[in-house]
């Protein structure tokens, strides 16, 4: 727990009592956190697990599911292209990518802002 700094915001289970508030300080005898009901203190030994929110990552997530998707529109447009022979497919022989890439992408964007995000790492457990 000495890895964490202070402000860091952290859901403290001691006993049957679960607390979320930011974290202040940590000593071998104690554990202070900030919640809504002010400052708390747990005696080290009453602690039973100490976990720390993880930072969202939506932007990336969303940048990676664009990126995959256009990347997956672009290959599934370029297959479906290369069997088209000139005159035989609906709007020329582009349009397989000209539909899939910008398809792919959008669903790639719309599946990475979705992704779940953020959640709570086990800092302490005894």
């Amino acid at each position: 727990m000495k890895a964490l700094s202070p402000g860091t915001q952290v859901r403290i289970t001691a006993g049957s009592q679960t607390l979320t508030g930011q974290f202040q300080v940590a000593n071998d005898e104690s554990i202070a956190i900030t919640s809504a009901k002010g400052q708390e203190m747990f005696a080290r030994q009453q602690v039973t697990k100490v976990a720390a929110k993880k930072e969202a990552r939506r932007p990336r997530n969303t940048l990676i599911g664009f990126v995959a998707g256009a990347g997956t529109g672009l290959a599934a447009g370029a297959i479906t292209d290369s069997k088209c022979v000139a005159g035989s497919c609906f709007l020329g022989t582009n349009f397989g990518k000209a539909v899939l890439i910008p398809a792919g992408a959008i669903l790639g964007l719309g599946l990475g802002f979705a992704w779940p995000t953020g959640g709570w790492r086990t800092v302490y457990h005894q």
